[in-house]
């Protein structure tokens, strides 16, 4: 190919403009002096030389998360007929609902990576 075809292929592909605030803009020179590679080829290599992202939650998780919702959201729903009805709400239904609610704060805080003592 001679160079008058690749300046018209180059011409002719998309580009991304990028803002970058005063800070970065000096850690992006400074690194590519450091480095002896150009901003466009250091942006590059971190974007696509990285390991794939993955969801943190996957399909599995979700469907576990909307189902426990959906029974929460029936508990509730019973709750409130029964209530309406002028019965009484028990605590033993509240706390099922509350640990229910828990189980999926549990989950999902795992499934992100945090681990927290949650005292009750």
């Amino acid at each position: 190919m001679n160079s008058e075809n690749k300046e018209k292929l180059q011409k002719n592909r998309p580009g991304t403009f990028i803002r970058f605030s005063e800070d970065e803009q000096n850690r992006l020179d400074t690194e590519s002096l450091i480095l002896g590679k150009s901003i466009p080829t250091l942006l590059r290599d971190s974007y696509f030389n990285r390991l794939p992202t993955k969801p943190l939650i996957d399909n599995e998780g979700t469907k576990s998360i909307l189902a426990q919702l959906g029974r929460i959201g029936n508990n509730i729903n019973q709750l409130a007929k029964n209530s309406n009805r002028g019965l009484p709400i028990l605590k033993s239904d509240l706390a099922q609902i509350e640990e229910q609610i828990s189980l999926i704060l549990q989950y999902i805080t795992r499934s992100n990576g945090v681990c927290k003592n949650q005292n009750k």
